[in-house]
């Protein structure tokens, strides 16, 4: 395999374009959760949550991470809807 110096910057360019989209929706979910912005809607959070992390990790190891995580809360017996619903005060 020969050495190709343009994959080094797509990589550099990729890893940067990951570092922003996750600067952009940590800031989102701080703004919701702490400091209450009633501008970002539940729905477009989980959207743009759910967009950076399968983007950065990629969908085949996103949904492996989504199936244990789901996996380990059911084994905890709580069940994630009503787990979520119950942190931002909606009742069940």
């Amino acid at each position: 395999m020969n050495f190709n110096p343009n994959d080094l910057c797509d990589k550099s360019h990729e890893t940067e374009t990951h570092k922003h989209m996750l600067i952009h929706v940590l800031q989102m979910v701080y703004r919701k959760h702490h400091l209450g912005d009633e501008s970002i809607g539940w729905e477009e959070l989980s959207d743009k949550m759910l967009d950076v992390l399968g983007t950065v990790m990629g969908d085949e190891e996103f949904v492996n991470w989504q199936e244990l995580e789901l996996e380990r809360i059911e084994t905890r017996g709580i069940n994630p809807i009503q787990h979520a619903r119950k942190s931002v005060g909606l009742k069940e």
